[in-house]
């Protein structure tokens, strides 16, 4: 019978024998996660020891006599269990296995682990259950082993057992033994935040010292809050910190005072931070649920010394989150296009580097949202920024094709006779070269060459002479055909089949939809329940205050006008308050006219941001969805100095 394993042939389907701490460590040597080096004592050498020592009979017994409701009994099969355990002899054949593995490990100190074989699961984290003993040496290496396999008895180890209903399950342990990593940072990472559940958020909790100090709760850490699409630090709490656990001389542990300045310091610089959520995320997209890790520092290298499934998470938040980007006058017609663009034709002519799942909400006289699951791992952008940056005179060609693609539009508009399924192709074959060119030109987030960033402006600029003219030219040849007076809400899908919704259907439509990979819903709430969806920005949710960022300061009182088009730019009047999704140039004269704007998108350097301190007009930008919650004729007092819009009296204008 073999009683040791070395950590690099254990893989997660070793729970059984390695315990969920030892498989999951074996598993992420596997993908190349930095992992110390060790070996695990197997369960089958703890279930030997019992069987040999007739310990297993005498444990039964013991536990048997446990009543959960009596915390004494708990405590009393504890005190009996432990001394048993810690009493026993180790049969010489697990000592012999033991010893050699150590040596051949060829280190001084090592970490003992306690690897419990039902641990960490989805429902249930023996987490803090089971001990650990760091800084251990040759000498205590086999009593740190039995102590591990006695923490499987202690009274808050069986009090858990009851309490999950595991108790009528074989349950062994495992025992990781690693080398010792003399960190001079630790902590602990969840890859989805804990406490707002937000699936696109991770947390990060640092310490200088050993990793056992902020387990235990005597230190509190730094954290820093990562968004994981764009690797942004949304937020940064800096504890001061004035002693840290180190390794004793002599082994063990002890604690070390430390300097003031020194313990005021931010525990990882912000490179390191992303850095390390990126390994995190890695972690995540391997196993493809949340992961709670914990992470050591090494002389600058970051080495993971445990990862298991986050059972904190309500199951709502275990799915696809949908996140607003946009709000447009969009047609029915218009969003197929986009879909197909994105969803389909994206992924093909970018050798399935990326894809976007966009989500389209229609709410009544308020255009379409737009939606990205940002929270899908294949919607990296990284990969398709490294693809293109070492394949230029590819990407080159593309836009050669791209430009024919578009000469070829403006010629069949051109043409009176033109069918309208050929323009839509030319639309979908051009629309992936667009969304690619619109990301990576976007220097606020993404990084990328002068020279790629040249070409994407090229095919940007072509794009806002071709796209959207010839959407318009498509959805005005369609209304001709159908000679029906608004065709808003009807799919290219239907036109090309014949297949025309009648006036009952369209009127319905009317009230709202959802368009989803070629799917109209009118029961959204069901459909994302069906297919695990959730909206991160609500459309339809009416509230009384809108938040923002804060672009110009100032407090004004006016009556709201939301704008979506152009053509609706005269409703504003002096003293209104405009709501838009986002300012163009074009809108200066009526934005002169404004007391306030209020866009839904934006940053600091946006067109509304820039214009309204040149007018110093008061401006709150990013709010998501003002142009959703706010109406024509709302009375509003917008105070931009802390970026809120308070509806004072609502219309039904």
């Amino acid at each position: 019978m073999k009683f040791v394993k070395i950590l690099k042939k254990i893989n997660k389907s070793d729970i059984s024998i390695a315990g969920g701490k030892g498989a999951n460590l074996g598993e992420l040597m596997k993908i190349g996660i930095l992992v110390p080096p060790g070996f695990v004592i197997l369960s089958t050498a703890f279930e030997y020891f019992l069987e040999k020592t007739d310990l297993n009979i005498e444990i039964d017994s013991i536990l048997h006599s446990v009543d959960i409701k009596k915390m004494h009994t708990i405590e009393d099969a504890s005190e009996k269990i432990k001394a048993l355990i810690l009493g026993a002899t180790v049969p010489d054949e697990i000592i012999d296995e033991t010893k050699k593995s150590f040596k051949e490990l060829d280190v001084s100190f090592v970490a003992v682990r306690s690897s419990a074989t039902s641990e960490d699961s989805k429902t249930a984290a023996w987490a803090g259950q089971l001990e650990t003993y760091l800084n251990t040496t040759e000498q205590n290496l086999l009593e740190n082993i039995k102590k591990c396999w006695a923490s499987l008895f202690t009274s808050r180890a069986i009090f858990y057992c009851f309490e999950k209903g595991l108790h009528k399950e074989k349950i062994s342990v495992a025992v990781v033994v690693q080398k010792m990593v003399e960190s001079e940072k630790s902590g602990v990472a969840f890859s989805v935040h804990p406490v707002t559940q937000n699936k696109n958020q991770l947390i990060i909790e640092a310490i200088f010292g050993l990793g056992e100090a902020i387990v235990s709760g005597k230190i509190t850490p730094d954290s820093y809050v990562v968004e994981k699409q764009r690797w942004k630090l949304l937020d940064k709490n800096i504890n001061e910190q004035r002693k840290m656990l180190v390794k004793a001389s002599s082994g063990g542990n002890e604690w070390k005072e430390l300097l003031k300045e020194y313990g005021k310091k931010q525990v990882l610089s912000d490179k390191d931070i992303v850095q390390l959520s990126k390994l995190i995320v890695k972690i995540e997209n391997h196993y493809g649920f949340p992961v709670d890790v914990e992470w050591v520092m090494e002389r600058e290298k970051f080495y993971i010394v445990q990862s298991r499934p986050i059972t904190t998470i309500s199951e709502i938040e275990i799915i696809q989150a949908y996140r607003k980007i946009m709000t447009r006058p969009l047609s029915l017609i218009d969003c197929e296009c986009w879909d197909i663009g994105e969803r389909i034709k994206l992924p093909e002519k970018f050798k399935n580097l990326l894809f976007f799942d966009p989500l389209f909400i229609y709410t009544p006289k308020k255009a379409v949202a737009v939606y990205y699951n940002f929270t899908d791992p294949k919607q990296n952008l990284q990969p398709l920024i490294t693809y293109i940056e070492n394949n230029l005179s590819w990407f080159k060609k593309e836009k050669i094709k791209f430009n024919k693609n578009c000469q070829k539009i403006r010629t069949l508009i051109k043409n009176k006779n033109v069918d309208y399924k050929e323009i839509a192709e030319l639309n979908h074959e051009i629309w992936p070269t667009i969304a690619v060119a619109n990301v990576l030109g976007s220097t606020e987030f993404f990084k990328v060459s002068d020279n790629l960033k040249k070409i994407c402006v090229q095919i940007r600029e072509e794009s806002d002479d071709v796209l959207h003219p010839s959407l318009t030219y498509l959805n005005n040849l369609i209304f001709k055909k159908l000679k029906i007076k608004d065709i808003q809400n009807i799919s290219l899908t239907e036109v090309l089949n014949n297949n025309i919704p009648n006036k009952i259907e369209i009127k319905k439509r009317e009230k709202g939809w959802v368009y989803h990979k070629k799917n109209i819903i009118f029961d959204a709430k069901k459909y994302f329940k069906e297919n695990n969806i959730q909206i991160i920005n609500p459309t339809k949710k009416q509230i009384n205050v809108v938040a923002g960022n804060t672009a110009c300061k100032g407090f004004v009182r006016g009556r709201a006008r939301v704008i979506f088009e152009l053509s609706e730019l005269d409703k504003v009047q002096k003293g209104n308050v405009l709501i838009t999704p986002m300012t163009t140039p074009e809108m200066i004269p009526a934005l002169k006219k404004a007391s306030a704007i209020i866009t839904d998108e934006g940053g600091i350097t946006c067109h509304a941001a820039i214009v309204s301190r040149e007018l110093n007009i008061p401006c709150i930008i990013g709010t998501v969805n003002a142009t959703q919650n706010l109406h024509d004729g709302d009375l509003l007092e917008v105070n931009a100095d802390n970026g809120t819009v308070i509806i004072l009296k609502k219309t039904k204008e």
